[in-house]
């Protein structure tokens, strides 16, 4: 069962993410900025109650970024400040 937890998290979150891209494409939005706002969920997720939610948004951040910065919150929203304007996906 609790493999079946971490599966289901990361369909969750990686249906959030089709979602968000989906959403960002109708409405014209770049794929700069799809990734900027996927970059910010991901961030808020390492905030979650669930810790396979945690480690879904962890292993989703690290790829898209291609930044190791642990699941530390802090660390992660202080790298997206610097960052953040000049991200490319």
């Amino acid at each position: 069962l609790y493999f079946a937890g971490i599966v289901r998290e990361k369909n969750e979150v990686r249906h959030l993410l089709r979602h968000l891209v989906s959403g960002a494409r109708s409405s014209g939005e770049g794929e700069e900025e799809q990734a900027r706002t996927a970059v910010e969920l991901l961030i808020n997720g390492l905030g979650a109650d669930r810790p396979e939610t945690r480690a879904a948004a962890l292993e989703n951040l690290q790829r898209l970024t291609g930044q190791d910065l642990g699941d530390d919150q802090e660390a992660w929203q202080r790298w997206w400040a610097d960052n953040r304007a000049g991200f490319r996906p």
